[in-house]
């Protein structure tokens, strides 16, 4: 009798596990190394990924592990050339610890990468460039 009472409740959680999935649309972060993990861990959200006129978009974020300027993240959305190696960045957002957001619109200038890197802007160009993108 008690496992006729449990078969139900298990039902009832089982549903609602399902329905507190994500959306389609929701982020896919992706942690990818970077030459400063031992301060911030570095993700790409592989589904921001988009391609068109010859570069991509990509949103990546920095998240602090320890920092005593009260920076919980930054966000960052990144144009990405596969075809000659290079990076700008679009739009910046800094997610402070007390929940105020700043954001910055500027573009900066483009940052070439060369063969012979290793550091993360690489790591991020390899990976933005090798994923799936949407057009």
């Amino acid at each position: 009798m008690k496992s006729m009472l449990l078969l139900p409740f298990c039902a009832l959680i089982g549903s609602s596990v399902v329905s507190a999935q994500p959306g389609r649309d929701a982020p896919n972060w992706v942690r990818i190394q970077t030459e400063n993990d031992g301060d911030t861990t570095t993700f790409v959200d592989l589904k921001s990924i988009r391609a068109g006129n010859g570069y991509r978009l990509a949103w990546v974020k920095e998240v602090f592990k320890a920092n005593p300027n009260a920076i919980k993240e930054i966000r960052v959305q990144y144009e990405v050339d596969c075809k000659d190696p290079s990076v700008s960045v679009l739009k910046s957002r800094v997610y402070l610890k007390d929940g105020s957001i700043k954001d910055t619109f500027k573009e900066e200038s483009r940052s070439y990468i060369f063969s012979e890197d290793t550091g993360g802007l690489k790591t991020l160009h390899v990976t933005v460039c090798g994923a799936r993108a949407r057009v």
